[in-house]
């Protein structure tokens, strides 16, 4: 029995639908693997510090950060000068941030709501680090105060520029712990170490957008 062959109408339409369907998914896929990507950045740059962290306690023979580097930045960016890339000041930005930031949920971020460092570093890898002083009490205990704030754009200026997309921020303790801030309502996260909490409380697994907060404090739903 003679096989029957496909016209060429027939071939035009089932490519159209192909077509079609990779239109749809392939933007969507590439988002997610791009998101994956940037998380594992922030995942290995957290790595680093925790290990300059376990570092200074032995060199300084310390368990009080505020005894080592992380007292101060001048000393925490002499940590990572082998890795340095590129310096940046308050007043020349644009090789290690982004020109703007926005939010997941939609709006601009500021930078200045994070009180923008004088100072930031790009290391070799492309991502930016600023120290900041960090104010967060992380318990109830004087020992759990953040002795420090570390803002990171994992692949520094270039896009996407989205606060818990490459853009994020963790607090150090005095006793070296690292850790984000609680989400202030449900939604999306809205601060750099908002989402920094949320994508750890997910084992950097890019969460849904609108499950994108801390789900200690919020029900997913």
């Amino acid at each position: 029995m003679q096989k029957r062959a496909f016209t060429l109408t027939e071939l035009l339409i089932a490519l159209g639908i192909i077509g079609t369907i990779a239109a749809l998914c392939i933007p969507s896929l590439m988002t997610t693997i791009n998101n994956k990507s940037l998380a594992i950045q922030l995942q290995n740059n957290v790595a680093a510090v925790q290990q300059a962290i376990a570092n200074q306690k032995i060199i300084k023979n310390t368990k009080d950060m505020s005894e080592t580097a992380f007292a101060n930045e001048t000393d925490f960016y002499a940590l990572f000068q082998s890795s340095k890339g590129e310096t940046c000041s308050a007043s020349s930005t644009t090789k290690c941030w982004g020109d703007s930031y926005r939010v997941i949920g939609g709006g601009n971020f500021s930078l200045a709501e994070e009180t923008p460092p004088a100072a930031a570093i790009r290391l070799k890898n492309g991502a930016t680090i600023a120290y900041l002083n960090g104010k967060l009490n992380l318990s109830a205990e004087a020992s759990k105060k953040a002795l420090c704030e570390v803002l990171i754009d994992v692949n520094g200026p270039d896009e996407p520029n989205i606060v818990g997309r490459d853009l994020f921020g963790f607090f150090i303790s005095k006793d070296g712990v690292i850790s984000g801030n609680v989400s202030t309502g449900a939604g999306t996260c809205d601060t750099p170490s908002e989402c920094f909490n949320a994508l750890v409380k997910n084992n950097y697994n890019v969460p849904d957008d609108k499950h994108y907060y801390n789900t200690d404090e919020h029900d997913e739903g």
